[in-house]
């Protein structure tokens, strides 16, 4: 059988390109979410869509899947076609589990524009794959051996050429190097060493065609090219830098109680979160005539909080924020402790928030109150000081009410979810190079079992 040249292959390439680019539309696997998911749906669809390309990467492996059947071709039709019947099964469970990436992942993960020409891909090597399955219902062999194989010699052809024609626009659109394209290349290689088994293409096709399989599995890995995959892991990474400074930023400027909780808790668990509060107190005399002042005194206080790190599809999610500890340590003016917890050397004070509270007067009859109920003078330091601590705590220590507040953890959790997308993101993009560096050594190892060709076999990229 005359099998098919490069020649007529560009042909009916250009004749039919602008059908494929108006006919070739896939409907949506699944009807779309309509809107961005929020984040638990988006969390539930990148979270899916690594399992997706785990599950492809496991398949195309060379200890016995996939690539062990890549790795046997060598240019000769007549290996191609005693790994024929792996390559076809390869092919049926590859595009059952892309299909599973679904148009809401695609708008999770901001690749839309990617989306219709990927959703050709697919379509076209479903086309492939129903061929396969109606031949293997008929008991007829697709081998390029077989002379009975009918009209299913031109049918491959033709979808075949359709497959070519919706790869090459996928290769060489920019959001074709992202990580959801990447999830079919292997397929697109097993499609393209069927072909030759089927004998609708030469080996020397086949050459040109891993060349340019090559080249795109590199601009997938290279981290300088716009969407690619490899700039998608220092995106996230970026981003998650960003929000955590941002958290920073805000408690400085703010004194936002929730972005430091965040802020502390990113890089730590158990973190200290403390602020020294120093204060001057006067208190109305007990003659009615002067104000007794206090002096200068100190409070350092210290909450604890711990988060768990809850491994999600490989990204350590940041979860339930919780206020196990509170470290207190209150000063008189003399500096020696009046009330101190046993772990307060735990605190390093240096790197607490240092807050100047403005100095206020202590209601006299409070004071009095006290004194009655000490038994002491109002000028005792036993009677002012639980007055002055409890308000620091509640009153005038806005900053150590905040912390203190479930309503803050929630607040900081928050953030820290929004650096769990980011982290899930990293995680995803990473998955998806994994799989392209290893195919891309499979991809490698093929070209050197094939001829040679020049670079003007190659096509523009």
């Amino acid at each position: 059988m005359e099998l098919k040249t490069m020649d007529r292959r560009e042909f009916i390439r250009n004749v039919i390109a602008s059908a494929a680019t108006s006919g070739l539309v896939a409907v949506p696997l699944v009807p779309a979410l309509g809107t961005r998911p929020a984040q638990a749906q988006y969390v539930e669809a990148v979270v899916a869509a690594i399992g997706v390309i785990k599950m492809i990467a496991d398949t195309s492996r060379g200890d016995g899947g996939l690539g062990a059947s890549l790795s046997a071709i060598n240019g000769k039709l007549d290996v191609a076609i005693q790994q024929l019947a792996a390559l076809q099964k390869s092919i049926e469970f590859i595009i059952g589990q892309i299909a599973q990436l679904r148009k809401d992942i695609f708008d999770a993960l901001g690749q839309q524009a990617a989306y219709v020409i990927h959703n050709e891909v697919v379509t076209a090597i479903q086309r492939i794959k129903d061929i396969i399955l109606e031949a293997q219902v008929r008991g007829v062999s697709l081998q390029a051996n077989n002379p009975a194989r009918g009209d299913f010699v031109p049918r491959l052809e033709k979808a075949y050429d359709y497959f070519d024609i919706a790869r090459d626009k996928l290769v060489n659109l920019p959001e074709g190097r992202s990580t959801l394209p990447s999830s079919v290349c292997s397929a697109c290689l097993a499609v393209d060493c069927a072909a030759l088994g089927w004998g609708i293409i030469t080996d020397v096709n086949l050459a040109i065609s891993v060349n340019h399989h090559i080249d795109w599995l590199t601009a997938m890995a290279d981290p300088k090219q716009q969407h690619s995959v490899a700039e998608a892991i220092n995106t996230a990474r970026d981003n998650e830098s960003r929000i955590v400074e941002a958290a920073r930023t805000k408690f400085e400027k703010d004194r936002n109680a929730a972005s430091f909780i965040a802020y502390k808790l990113h890089s730590a668990s158990p973190a200290d979160l403390c602020v020294v509060y120093r204060i001057d107190a006067e208190s109305y005399g007990q003659d009615g005539r002067d104000w007794l002042r206090t002096g200068e005194t100190k409070s350092v206080l210290a909450a604890r909080f711990t988060r768990d790190e809850v491994d999600k599809s490989g990204a350590l999610f940041l979860k339930n924020i919780k206020d196990v500890d509170h470290i207190v340590a209150h000063l008189k003016p003399d500096g020696t402790p009046w009330s101190v917890s046993r772990n307060i050397g735990e605190i390093d004070q240096a790197k607490c928030v240092q807050v100047n509270l403005e100095s206020y007067k202590l209601d006299y009859t409070r004071v009095l109150r006290m004194a009655q109920s000490a038994k002491a003078d109002v000028r005792d330091w036993k009677v002012i000081g639980p007055i002055l601590f409890q308000d620091v705590r509640t009153t005038k220590g806005i900053l150590w009410k905040d912390l203190t507040s479930p309503k803050t953890w929630q607040e900081a959790q928050l953030i820290l979810d929004q650096v769990n997308v980011e982290r899930l993101n990293q995680a995803y993009a990473a998955a998806c190079l994994s799989f392209v560096l290893e195919h891309r050594a499979q991809a490698l190892r093929i070209q050197q079992n094939l001829p040679k060709v020049s670079e003007s076999d190659r096509r523009p990229r």
